[in-house]
């Protein structure tokens, strides 16, 4: 392999070979390389005599995506144009990238002016063997022969004015060019650089308005043919991005109009692959030492290795872990303060407007806020839609518990803990965070492992949020709030949480995922208090506003599969979904009406009666799902109190079980927390558990001297964890 300075011997190098070795050997030294090209460009000659014949006199088609709402009449009159790329296109840089090779170099540019000067000295095709593509430079002749005008468009840089006089990169490419026999090597205004702006968009469009044509357009790159924008939609598979007519435009012109040469070296397609790992990449300070600047290229190129190594498909099974995980009113470190503050505070209750009013200490009566009993007590100053309740956390006794800021860090400390340990997810959906900042105290030392989104500053305190690893590359489709779930027509304090959405791509398939946090209360017409979901025992019933989020919900169920191979629904339910899965008396598949066809509209009035099958009813069939039964970490006693939970209401001494430190561990161990797959999931889903939290999950007062700080519950919830192998 060539490098600037002769043949690299890898087995020589300080570091470790980068990934490119395979890609620079088969540019350089393969004849298949050499017939890819020509093959490439012996098409693109025939393909565009065939479009200039093709254009009449008073009508041509558009090939470039800046010239699509330009008339075709007008087009007719344009004389055409051709545009290539440079780099890889045009021109080997091949020995280049043995350079970066030899030295364990990303890109250097240092090096590369060098390489863009040795290349254009004389002497350079002996000493580098070849400088050009194979078959580029015929091909540019034989589109001027044809009438067209040959233009290059190349992100080579110009610092300022781009002429030959005052940029030295643009002299030294047409020297080479020249000498290579391209078309118009000679003509400055043939060749567009970057001076500024690497979206070639701009380029393109300053050629069409001279006017021209473009008939045909090569390059190595998306970015050689549609703009930045577009190039990452693409990557992404984002669909839903795109103008009507522009994907078929798009597609119909690959080796018709739009002409791609092979470089697997380098190029966007790296930089999007790569774009994880490269965020987290060493920053340093101005005026780092060369050996700390080589330290941190080192583990640069490491992280980034390792990233694009997770997402290669091989024969082994696509191995996916989801999880799904309420928090119980986490809020960040940088939120504690202000709550903290305002719960520290006394306080009487105002028996006219029975809100809790701040006292000065002392005050007989009065009461701490951390000790209020009352569940979400209206606390002067403890507002609910942006902080937890002062009596969030309590001990066995049902007292509350002061926070302090050493108890919220070892509180995180135990989060970090079982979300590395034991759940070890590659997607998790978080309930009741307060925004990004909470989940990446809670993921702690792994937080830069993972991509994490949340709709904060939007809603109340009690949000949604996801997190999936950063080896499985940026969202297809962006996290995105779904807003009329929240039921925004109430009141706002009456309005509940909104869903939440992100599309992302495993393995080359799509999945979409929804968490949710249906409104609490409504759990099930088993319970002491029945609550029937078409049920109203009055205005503190919560089944009439749960009811109202079960259309918005089936909405959003019948677009999930929509442009995507898969889904996943997860999230806390408020609702046990497996009695109405098996249809426990009070949840029977039929209406308020009596209608028992769930596939049918609902007229206005009518009410649902068990909102699974209501939501989850088929229609469309690619909108099925299924609901999958968990397995619940402990001994018998365990997994029975489990299974009962799915059919009927447990005792307290079965609840117990659960609830206790050798069970689950968690207050609300069963029932409201669910996943649902796709019907196109259903065969890869190897595992679900309940994961317990042991003693984490309940909290104790401090007590002098061996206890001097609270314990705090990481969550009244456990997790539940999904393996997928597909």
């Amino acid at each position: 392999m060539l490098g600037l300075l002769g043949p690299v011997c890898t087995i020589s190098l300080a570091v470790p070979p980068q990934d490119q070795v395979n890609a620079v050997l088969w540019q350089q030294r393969s004849v298949e390389y050499e017939a890819a090209a020509k093959q490439t460009y012996r098409q693109a000659a025939l393909a565009l005599a065939q479009a200039l014949r093709s254009c009449t006199p008073t009508a041509c088609t558009p090939v470039a995506m800046e010239q699509l709402k330009i008339a075709q009449s007008d087009l007719a009159g344009m004389r055409p144009a051709v545009i290539l790329d440079i780099d890889e296109t045009a021109l080997d840089n091949s020995p280049y990238q043995g350079e970066l090779q030899r030295t364990g170099d990303d890109y250097n540019a240092a090096k590369w002016s060098q390489w863009v000067d040795l290349s254009s000295a004389d002497g350079a095709k002996a000493r580098f063997r070849r400088l050009s593509v194979p078959g580029a430079a015929e091909f540019t002749r034989k589109a001027e022969s044809l009438g067209a005008d040959v233009f290059y468009i190349s992100n080579r840089e110009c610092k300022g004015e781009a002429t030959r006089a005052k940029c030295a990169a643009l002299d030294q490419t047409m020297r080479v060019m020249e000498r290579e026999g391209f078309a118009k090597a000679t003509d400055e205004s043939a060749f567009l650089f970057n001076v500024g702006d690497s979206n070639k968009t701009t380029r393109r469009m300053k050629v069409a308005t001279l006017p021209r044509r473009i008939a045909m357009m090569v390059g190595d790159d998306l970015g050689d043919f549609v703009d930045a924008k577009v190039r990452d939609n693409l990557r992404a598979g984002r669909k839903s991005e795109f103008q009507s007519g522009d994907l078929d435009h798009i597609d119909a012109q690959w080796g018709i109009t739009w002409f791609v040469l092979p470089n697997p070296a380098y190029g966007s397609w790296e930089r999007f692959a790569a774009s994880g790992a490269q965020a987290l990449c060493p920053k340093l300070k101005d005026g780092a030492s060369p050996d700390a600047q080589f330290v941190a290229a080192q583990a640069c190129r490491l992280m980034k290795a390792n990233a694009k190594d997770g997402m290669v498909l091989s024969m082994a099974p696509l191995n996916l872990r989801v999880a799904t995980w309420n928090l119980g009113w986490h809020v960040s470190k940088a939120e504690l303060g202000p709550w903290v503050a305002a719960c520290s505070k006394m306080y009487l209750r105002n028996a006219t407007t029975k809100s809790w009013e701040p006292v000065a200490d002392g005050t007989a009566g009065a009461t701490q806020g951390w000790m209020v009993k009352e569940s979400r007590a209206t606390i002067v100053g403890n507002d609910l839609s942006i902080m937890p309740p002062c009596n969030t956390y309590q001990n066995a006794a049902f007292q509350g518990i002061a926070v302090t800021a050493a108890a919220y860090d070892k509180r995180d400390r135990q989060l970090s803990q079982v979300l590395t340990r034991d759940v070890n997810a590659d997607v998790i959906a978080f309930q009741e965070v307060s925004g990004v900042a909470a989940v990446r105290d809670a993921l702690g030392a792994s937080a830069d492992d993972y991509y994490v989104c949340s709709f904060e500053p939007k809603y109340k305190v009690q949000r949604l949020a996801f997190a999936w690893r950063r080896t499985l590359g940026p969202a297809v489709e962006g996290c995105a709030d779904v807003a009329a779930m929240s039921l925004p027509s109430l009141d706002p304090v009456d309005q509940v949480r909104p869903g939440f959405t992100v599309t992302l791509n495993v393995g080359g398939q799509s999945i979409r995922f929804l968490t949710v946090h249906l409104k609490s209360g409504c759990v099930s017409p088993l319970d002491k208090t029945p609550r029937i979901l078409d049920g109203n025992s009055g205005p503190t019933d919560p089944c009439p506003i749960l009811q109202q989020q079960v259309q918005p919900l089936e909405d959003v169920f019948e677009m999930l599969s929509e442009g995507v191979d898969h889904f996943v629904v997860m999230g806390d339910f408020n609702r046990n979904l497996w009695h109405e899965a098996n249809v426990v008396k009070g949840a029977e598949a039929r209406r308020s009406d009596n209608s028992t066809d769930l596939q049918a509209p609902r007229s206005s009035g009518v009410l649902v009666h068990n909102l699974l099958l209501e939501v989850n009813d088929g229609k469309p069939t690619e909108s099925k799902a299924v609901l999958l039964a968990a397995h619940c970490q402990g001994d018998v006693a365990v997994q029975a109190a489990c299974d009962k939970s799915k059919v009927d209401v447990l005792t307290a001494a079965e609840s117990t079980v659960l609830t206790k430190a050798t069970g689950l561990g968690c207050r609300n161990p069963v029932g409201l927390d669910h996943v649902l797959v796709s019907e196109s999931l259903k065969n890869a889903v190897t595992s679900v558990a309940k994961v317990s939290i042991g003693a984490s999950g309940g909290s104790r007062s401090p007590s002098l001297p061996n206890f001097p700080e609270a314990l705090l519950a990481v969550s009244d919830h456990c997790p539940t964890v999904v393996d997928l192998a597909w």
